[in-house]
């Protein structure tokens, strides 16, 4: 009986030690910031002191991510094993062959590799593959990271100040508006640009510089969920707020659409896509839907046939004496609509027409027809159905199935007409 009170006594003892044994570890510091990191980040710009510790206030503003150059809001998100900077990354390219010091951007996307180091935060830059300091970690508290820069330029606060977004969880996936296609445009005193992207993946990019015409190209379906989930994360009642107007600098103008309808537009205005007044989402948005195309490789375009000429630009209906303008993103997806339509030999009378006018670009091809021949001089419409009138006399009426005006509701855009 005693010998087996003495076994109890020690196998009781060996499960205590064994408890004992089980209890965790103090959580390192690094493993800490790691767990801590994940989600999004605004940044903010802190002043710089003088000699005398007077705050310079020209350094900040107090909306996010502004800094001396007054460029659009920052913004950085961790998840456990890459980096977001939702304000693009970049490289530089070969210099201009015209303008020698002049040297291109090149658009590396927005995601990278990175990893702690003690207190400091390494990325890896797309471009080399180098491993370059993000900062060291000053302060990491609840939704506060306080951040140290690598070099501190002097014209330039020497730190900066990362609140995470707790608001802006994204809703489950089954509650998140989603689009067909996205129409997007920039556009300024000289030059252009505008791209449709597809639910499919595919690029209509048209531009006035660079090879001429409407280019067709492909996303990756990495490519394609990421300028699509940007653009579907935008509340577009605020968005519609904070996008404004003015009367230099470039515009961009952005269509959201579903079921061949737009189901929401923004009109935004700033310089050099750095100073617009858009709210901070649909700025990230700016980001892939300017700069995924230029990355593309768009083989040689198919031969059109007319009515089709990729050197059109629509420019606004005139209705009477009235006019409804177009944005060029509206333009480019009334043009992929039009696209889609079918002919008709219907006698219909059309008063109303589509104001166009022509830049550069490859002219439709036909047999037995030249160029010259089936150039659109003029098109009627009553916003279904749009005869295209060309220099050899002859027409082409399509029918697009729907009222393009009603359905995206350009009426209340009616203005006198301009000229």
């Amino acid at each position: 009986m005693r010998r087996c009170q003495w076994k109890n006594l020690v196998r009781a003892s060996c499960l205590l030690l064994a408890l004992g044994s089980c209890r965790p570890e103090p959580e390192s510091a690094a493993a800490a910031r790691k767990r801590q990191l994940p989600g999004h980040w605004l940044l903010y710009f802190t002043a710089r002191q003088d000699e005398q510790g007077r705050t310079q206030a020209r350094y900040f503003r107090d909306e996010p991510g502004y800094n001396a150059n007054r460029q659009a809001p920052q913004a950085i998100a961790f998840t456990a094993d890459s980096i977001e900077f939702l304000n693009g990354i970049f490289s530089e390219g070969p210099p201009d062959s015209v303008y020698k010091h002049s040297r291109p951007r090149i658009y590396r996307g927005n995601f990278a590799r990175y990893r702690l180091r003690g207190d400091s935060i390494l990325w890896e830059h797309p471009a080399d593959k180098c491993w370059q300091l993000l900062g060291r970690v000053q302060r990491l508290r609840n939704d506060t990271l306080l951040l140290a820069p690598p070099v501190v330029p002097e014209e330039m606060p020497p730190r900066t100040v990362a609140l995470r977004e707790g608001y802006r969880r994204l809703p489950p996936a089954a509650r998140r508006p989603t689009y067909d296609e996205i129409a997007f445009s920039v556009h300024g005193w000289t030059s252009f640009s505008i791209v449709l992207v597809t639910r499919e993946g595919q690029v209509l990019f048209q531009e006035n510089r660079g090879q001429p015409g409407i280019r067709v190209g492909q996303l990756t379906p990495y490519q394609r969920e990421l300028l699509f989930s940007k653009f579907e994360q935008i509340d577009t009642a605020t968005a519609a707020r904070r996008a404004g107007g003015g009367i230099d600098g470039d515009v961009a103008a952005t269509c959201l659409i579903r079921d061949h309808k737009i189901v929401a537009s923004f009109r935004d205005w700033g310089m050099m896509l750095r100073e617009m007044n858009g709210a901070k989402e649909l700025q990230w948005a700016y980001v892939p839907a300017y700069f995924l195309p230029r990355t593309l490789h768009y083989p040689p375009p198919p031969p059109l046939t007319p009515p089709f000429n990729s050197s059109l630009l629509f420019d606004y209906f005139v209705l009477g004496h009235d006019e409804l303008p177009l944005e060029r993103a509206e333009s480019l997806f009334l043009w992929h609509e039009l696209q889609q339509s079918r002919p008709t030999t219907a006698a219909i009378a059309l008063h109303d027409t589509l104001r166009f006018w022509h830049f550069r670009g490859p002219a439709p091809q036909a047999e037995g027809a030249t160029a010259e021949a089936f150039r659109p001089v003029a098109i009627l419409t009553d916003g279904r159905y749009y005869r295209f009138c060309f220099a050899n006399k002859t027409t082409t009426t399509l029918d697009l199935g729907y009222n393009f005006i009603a359905r995206n509701g350009l009426a209340q855009r009616r203005r006198p007409k301009s000229y």
